[in-house]
């Protein structure tokens, strides 16, 4: 389930992926993003270029 304008801030930037461990209930609060490529936190929000989807 998404929060109202979560799909529209995702759109282009891949998503979040993550593996549920246990139940239990989820906090908001400090959390540490671990990335392969650099992150550069100045064009944090910045709107990207979509391209055409390989997909029919």
């Amino acid at each position: 389930m998404l929060a109202p304008g979560a799909h529209k801030a995702m759109r282009g930037r891949g998503g979040v992926r993550c593996q549920v461990l246990s139940d239990g209930v989820l906090h908001r609060g400090p959390a540490v993003l671990i990335s392969p490529v650099p992150l550069e936190r100045e064009r944090a929000g910045e709107a990207t270029v979509l391209r055409a989807s390989r997909l029919p």
